[in-house]
């Protein structure tokens, strides 16, 4: 390890504090630990014990706030060894982890001899292990049977939606999540941009999130969904691909220098303040464009004819879609409640949306017959999901039976055409 260069901010030298001392600290985040009350002085103070973060994403907050708490430039001009860095970030997952603990409840006393023998042989004692200069375990994390139980049906979801991706995706859970490619990686095996890989993973993400979420009752946040989709929700540390957003994240918020002074910062505010101003300003006057003028559209869906819409003619329908979703499928309502398919795939389900059909209405390359009898108020229903539906899921939002986060719906009129 380059002292000098961490001392100075360099970033490769503090990427490289980040990968080794985040484990110790993730760790102990993860599996809580035992320690002196840190902050009690003097011959009164108690063991405590101080409770692991209920999630992953937990975890991940506490690991980022620790660590970019110990890489501000005042205590990294303090370090003047690798031992001395190691050090002062254990001193700080202590204090920080100790203080978080007391704020969310997760502090327990260690006086009475019963809640010591409580304490899981994995938990460590802190201080102990710094007296002598040794690193938390990064092993094992102790798990209840309700815990266990908990994980394994997370697991058995997990393998559902996993069973349901299409295959370029599941290639994109077994390089990114299992295999701990980064997403450069990936994307040079796919043959495609990283953007893609990253969208694909988070859209596999949210996927899993809601599944999850349904499940455990609660939400559910990125770093446990790549716990269960690398297979390792049973394990102290995270995968890769949580690590690489946790490290990007500290070393966004790590200054490599000390902040301008409060009055230089404060000059520039107000004229940042005073532009923003002028600029507002030239908006309600019309000079420049406001965001009043370019709305995200709203979801649409339009039959068209030639030359005219009529009974048992064939039209074409034309879909503006929202930002997310990926699939469609149209269905008729009558007024009646009585809900059928109109557009769907061969298996009744959804079909993949034109390319920029996000952007503007896109007519769709599948002409549909128009049924020779219709009540009249009979309505045409877009359905627009961000992953696949069955043809009784497209049914069912169509008629309004159920609704879904990334499911939306565009109605349009189909009296005109009787």
């Amino acid at each position: 390890m380059d002292v000098e260069a961490y001392r100075r901010g360099d970033p490769s030298a503090l990427a490289e504090v980040v990968d080794r001392c985040g484990p110790w600290v993730w760790a102990l985040a993860r599996r809580g630990f035992v320690c002196e009350d840190a902050l009690v002085l003097g011959a009164d103070r108690t063991s405590i014990r101080v409770l692991g973060a209920p999630t992953p994403d937990v975890a991940a907050e506490l690991t980022i706030r620790v660590l970019s708490a110990a890489l501000i430039p005042e205590k990294r001009a303090s370090a003047h060894g690798p031992d001395l860095v190691d050090q002062q970030i254990l001193d700080e997952a202590r204090l920080e982890l100790f203080r978080a603990g007391e704020r969310a409840g997760r502090l327990v006393s260690l006086a009475e001899p019963e809640a010591l023998e409580a304490v899981p042989a994995e938990v460590e004692d802190l201080d102990a292990l710094m007296a002598v200069n040794e690193r938390p375990a990064l092993a094992v994390l102790p798990l209840d049977e309700r815990t266990m139980a908990r994980l394994e049906s997370g697991r058995e979801v997990t393998e559902g939606v996993l069973a349901a991706l299409e295959e370029r995706d599941r290639e994109v859970v077994q390089r990114r999540f299992r295999e701990g490619q980064t997403e450069a990686e990936v994307a040079v095996a796919l043959d495609c941009g990283t953007a893609a890989v990253a969208a694909h993973s988070s859209r596999i993400r949210r996927r899993l999130a809601r599944r999850l979420h349904a499940l455990f009752g609660r939400a559910v946040g990125p770093a446990e969904c790549d716990a269960f989709l690398a297979g390792q929700a049973h394990a102290l540390v995270p995968p890769p691909s949580t690590w690489d957003r946790v490290r990007r994240e500290i070393l966004t918020r790590t200054f490599r220098e000390e902040p301008a002074p409060y009055h230089r910062r404060l000059v520039w505010g107000l004229g940042a303040l005073g532009l923003a101003g002028l600029l507002w300003g030239a908006m309600f006057l019309g000079w420049l464009p406001s965001p009043d003028d370019d709305l995200y559209p709203t979801p649409q869906v339009e039959l068209r004819c030639s030359p005219a819409c009529l009974p048992g003619s064939l039209a074409h329908a034309a879909v503006l879609a929202p930002r997310d979703a990926t699939r469609f499928a149209i269905a008729l309502r009558e007024p009646d409640g009585e809900v059928r398919p109109l557009l769907v795939a061969p298996h009744g389900g959804t079909l993949r949306l034109p390319l920029g059909a996000q952007v503007r209405a896109l007519v769709v390359p599948h002409p549909v017959r128009i049924p020779s009898r219709l009540k009249p108020g009979t309505e045409a229903i877009a359905v627009f999901s961000e992953d696949p539906l069955s043809k009784s899921e497209v049914l069912d939002f169509a008629a309004g039976a159920a609704s879904e986060a990334g499911v939306l719906t565009a109605t349009t009129s189909v009296v005109e055409i009787l």
